[in-house]
């Protein structure tokens, strides 16, 4: 009786910081602005967008530490670590697998940049020096996205752990799914169709190499921003 009691009570935590970490994710920005406008003496106004992107990635970094450590105070399970069935060297067909996905990825992206490098795109060419900063911090602040995706896929696994399979699949969509379309329609990401899509592919990614978060969140990170 105590378990179980226990159980729903950690799965209470859980979806309480799976919510929370939605809103953060989607409303943050909105606490950046006005921050960012107290620095536009820095450049007459012209970095504003680079502050405000610091800045949300700044706040961001705070919601995730402290989210993750009310799970680590509140849960017996350490969900961020990394499981001793995770470590092992992922077979052969996996990592064909992978390379397939990620070449794949990389090529659809490819060519709707012009056949350039996603980041090198992003940065633009001829850019002013303002630009060229805010343009830094958006790919530092689109890596963090990706980090916000790792942890919640992390979070929606602990909700419902011991899924295999397609059943695994469908369930970590419930952490890809919800940030794939805030990015899609609140940071209006570039190819959104491209990348809603993209969203949608990263848990296989994550099943395929075996759960383990750290070589999950480097791939996702490599084709978010290539």
């Amino acid at each position: 009786m105590m378990e179980a009691k226990e159980k729903d009570n950690n799965r209470t935590i859980l979806l309480g910081v799976y919510a929370a970490a939605l809103v953060c994710f989607g409303l943050t920005r909105l606490v950046g602005m006005p921050i960012a406008r107290m620095f536009d003496w820095a450049g007459y106004g012209q970095m504003r967008g680079f502050f405000c992107y610091i800045f949300t990635g700044i706040l961001w970094i705070i919601e995730m530490g402290i989210l993750r450590a009310l799970i680590r105070l509140k849960l017996k399970e350490r969900i961020f670590s990394i499981r001793e069935g995770e470590k092992e060297l992922l077979p052969g067909n996996r990592i064909v697998y992978i390379t397939a996905i990620c070449v794949l990825v990389i090529l659809v992206i490819s060519i709707q940049t012009g056949f350039r490098v996603k980041f090198v795109y992003d940065i633009g060419e001829k850019v002013t020096g303002y630009e060229l900063y805010e343009r830094i911090a958006v790919l530092l602040f689109n890596g963090l996205k990706m980090v916000w995706l790792t942890f919640l896929i992390r979070v929606v696994e602990a909700l419902f752990p011991g899924k295999t399979g397609f059943s695994a699949y469908a369930l970590l969509l419930l952490a890809a799914a919800p940030l794939g379309a805030l990015d899609v329609f609140v940071f209006r990401i570039a190819f959104p169709l491209t990348y809603a899509a993209l969203y949608l592919i990263l848990p296989l990614i994550y099943l395929l190499v075996n759960r383990n978060h750290v070589k999950a969140f480097l791939l996702f990170l490599m084709l978010y921003t290539l």
